[in-house]
């Protein structure tokens, strides 16, 4: 089964299920704006309930009577309008001391690994600390976060990227040495590739060891109004779902 096919799971019909979201109207809802970059299995507006992240962060909002909505962006662009009050909210945010700054984070929802893809044919050394990389040609996304010793390390060749494809285009063409992304969406995003670019899958594969499993967090905006409320009524909302069952119904979901 491909990628693609595993992603695209089924919508449980319990999703809509008495009992799941409040007696509310959307006329008495809270307007609540999320903004990111597609991020297949978590966010995409391509896959059922627009992927697993954004299906736990709309129901948790539903519940706690606010009605979330979606903004697609390149994520550079989805964190300066989170920063600047512009959009509430930024989903699956890694935690960092300068996100902290102008974020309140909520409790994590979900993890994910962080890794190092390569070309296969190229021969790199094992690496044992981030010293052993020195002289290496990295990508990374604008404006993305990888681990707080990684962001911190000094001497690193780390070439800024606009996306992911951007970032495996010049893997493959020999203009970095290695590409930092997370798991899933790096293998979604080849087999996306292979379309245009047959054995781009074969030739970029994941490196050991895994640089983190960082966790997941809805970073809000502290100049959105009730910034304070928002985070409490979300922590609330997911206490809910994990008690009621419905939050290991979705994740199981997404196996």
């Amino acid at each position: 089964m491909s990628l693609a096919a595993l992603f695209n799971t089924k919508v449980n019909a319990i999703e809509n299920a008495k009992g799941t979201l409040p007696d509310a109207t959307s006329s008495n809802l809270v307007p609540f704006t999320v903004c990111t970059n597609s991020w297949t299995p978590f966010i995409d507006d391509k896959l059922p309930s627009k992927g697993k992240s954004w299906r736990i962060i709309k129901e948790i909002m539903e519940v706690q009577n606010y009605k979330a909505e979606l903004e697609l962006m390149p994520w550079a662009r989805a964190v300066k309008s989170v920063r600047d009050g512009d959009c509430d909210a930024l989903p699956d945010a890694f935690y960092t001391d300068e996100r902290s700054q102008w974020a309140l984070f909520s409790e994590p929802y979900d993890q994910v690994n962080t890794v190092f893809f390569k070309r296969v044919d190229r021969e790199l050394k094992p690496y044992e600390s981030y010293d052993d990389l020195k002289g290496l040609r990295i990508g990374i996304i604008r404006g993305a976060a990888v681990t707080p010793e990684f962001d911190q390390t000094v001497g690193l060749q780390k070439v800024e990227v606009r996306d992911i494809r951007q970032g495996f285009s010049m893997l493959y063409a020999g203009r970095l040495d290695l590409q930092v992304t997370e798991d899933l969406p790096g293998l979604h995003e080849l087999e996306l590739m292979s379309k245009k670019y047959p054995s781009i899958g074969s030739k970029l594969v994941i490196i050991n060891p895994y640089l983190a499993a960082n966790s997941l967090h809805l970073a809000i905006s502290k100049n959105s109004e009730n910034a304070s409320k928002i985070l409490n009524d979300f922590n609330q909302g997911l206490a809910k779902l994990k008690s009621n069952g419905r939050y290991q119904q979705i994740m199981n979901d997404y196996k």
